[in-house]
């Protein structure tokens, strides 16, 4: 027996270990102060919470293939996720606004980076040496790159780079071999030396628009680039900026002559001098037709995009197409208005088919028929638009008692309205509810778990509701009618002496036994 026990163990270690991993992982999580996060068995991390993500908080795990930032998280610390060599994508940067130095650098397995413009600042180095990165994608709104934020990505082939951008760091592209095409935004203003030094494979440049000094060194070792537009704004050329471009073949200036000639041009540009120089060229090429790549419709902005057909430029332009708006038809009365109830029209979008209701004015003003609301008084409007929309209704045909203090049949009652008026059967444990006007809204209230009475069997319609009450009754309603989920915090009350008295609505109330709980 002892035998066949230890045989079976050993079969069944043996089994465990052909599992993959990912099979055998338990989901992980932890915090950083506020910062929360999960990793599943699949690899994938979601940091969660808000505030700043440490430094090297994830820094060489393996166990990461994708992560995910939601919530408030704002700042991805220095080297947070530098040496994740299996991390493969950023799925989402949630409200995340900075990315620090070395944030990501040597992942090696990312292949994709798109950065929306929620990311203003990509730090020193933070995608540096990530060799299998071939496309990365920054929106409108991220401002600034930091130097060497790209250096070493080997294969990297396409780089998206926004309009409106404020620096592009020293050795951004420094040894991007792979790159043959770099569209510069015309507008950056603040370009640092080095920028594409040893980009092997790009063959034209045009450099931007704002630039007035080209930077010391800003193409060395670009030994296939063959053209090159300079903007009309230059006035010097940095040190080495051409050094090593032994296959330049041609010069393009937006300005005049007498303006090249007044360019002061620094040490160990020779290809840029010998080159031919072709002045008074237009920057970019760019066809007549725009290209629609997004339709506009009625409420999203369209987009359409003109790129530049200069051999090897790759410059797109891209323009907002305004949303349409609604084309609204004339509608269908739902409900005519009658006396103090204003009636709907159902109007529908021609182009989109979107419904929606609009109000038809009652034939009577609140003011006109109660003789004690004042027109004039700071409740009108509040008192008006609950009167038209059938959710209060006076105390008699002519009297509305504004100053009069509201019941919990009342309160519930006004919920009932505004729900709709839906059907209902059965009863409540309830004696004390007397009237027939408010059967119906009390009953709704207690199936649905707004409210709970007092006490097991009474429900004290009469009484006055208690701002307490108040506050747990549309607690209730948020919960079991609208099916809110809590995402907010809960206030603080202690500037409040009679804070002891007060309990949150969403601790006195549970959704599994609202029969068992009272409302006072």
């Amino acid at each position: 027996m002892k035998k066949r026990f230890c045989a079976l163990l050993l079969v069944l270690c043996l089994a465990l270990g052909l599992l993959p991993a990912a099979a055998l992982a338990a989901e992980d999580g932890g915090a950083f102060g506020t910062v929360r996060w999960t990793l599943d068995a699949a690899g994938g991390l979601t940091v969660s919470g808000a505030g700043d993500l440490p430094d090297h908080a994830f820094a060489g795990r393996t166990d990461i293939v994708a992560v995910t930032f939601t919530g408030q998280v704002a700042r991805i610390g220095r080297s947070a996720f530098a040496g994740c060599t299996q991390l493969r994508r950023v799925d989402g940067f949630g409200a995340v606004t900075s990315v620090m130095s070395q944030a990501f650098a040597g992942c090696a397995a990312l292949t994709e980076l798109t950065v929306p413009g929620t990311v203003a600042e990509i730090g020193t180095g933070a995608f540096s040496g990530c060799t299998g990165l071939t496309a990365a994608v920054f929106a409108p709104g991220v401002r600034s790159l930091g130097a060497y934020a790209l250096a070493g990505c080997t294969a990297l082939r396409r780089v998206d780079l926004p309009d409106g951008m404020t620096l592009l760091g020293s050795g951004l592209f420094s040894g991007c071999t792979a790159l043959a095409e770099l569209p510069l935004p015309d507008d950056v203003a603040w370009v640092e030396p080095r920028l594409c030094e040893n980009c092997t494979a790009l063959q034209t440049v045009v450099l931007p628009a704002a630039m007035t000094e080209v930077p010391r060194g800003l193409l060395r070792g670009c030994t296939e680039l063959r053209r090159v537009t300079v903007q009309g704004a230059v006035t010097a050329v940095g040190d080495g900026a051409f050094s090593g471009c032994d296959a330049l073949t041609d010069v393009y200036f937006t300005g005049t002559r007498p303006q090249w000639d007044a360019v002061a041009i620094g040490a160990d540009n020779a290809r840029l001098t010998a080159a031919a120089l072709h002045t008074d060229a237009a920057a970019h090429t760019y066809p007549d037709a725009w290209t629609l790549v997004t339709e506009p419709t009625c409420t999203r902005d369209g987009l359409r995009t003109r790129t530049c057909t200069d051999p090897g430029c790759g410059k797109t332009l891209s323009e907002r197409v305004p949303a349409l708006g609604h084309d609204w038809d004339d509608g269908v009365i739902v409900r005519a208005p009658s006396g103090v109830r204003m009636g709907e029209r159902r109007i529908t979008c021609r182009r989109c088919g979107l419904t929606q209701a609009e109000a038809i004015p009652p034939e009577i003003a609140a003011y006109e028929q109660f003789q004690d609301i004042d027109r004039n008084a700071w409740s009108y409007d509040g008192i008006a638009y609950c009167v038209a929309r059938g959710l209060m209704s006076g105390t008699d045909t002519h009297t509305f008692a504004p100053h009069a203090v509201a019941t919990r049949a009342q309160i519930v009652q006004i919920l009932y309205n505004l729900a709709g008026e839906p059907a209902v059967t059965g009863e409540t444990p309830f004696t004390d509810l007397t009237s027939d006007w408010y059967q119906n809204a009390v009953l709704w209230a207690y199936q649905t778990g707004v409210v709970a009475g007092t006490s097991a069997t009474t429900f004290a319609p009469e009484k006055p509701v208690t701002r307490e009450q108040i506050a747990v009754i549309l607690m209730g309603y948020a919960d079991m009618v609208q099916h809110l989920k809590h995402t907010w915090t809960p206030a603080d009350l202690s500037a409040f002496p009679d804070r002891p008295h007060l309990r949150r609505a969403d601790e006195r109330r549970h959704a599994s036994a609202p029969a068992k709980q009272r409302d006072a």
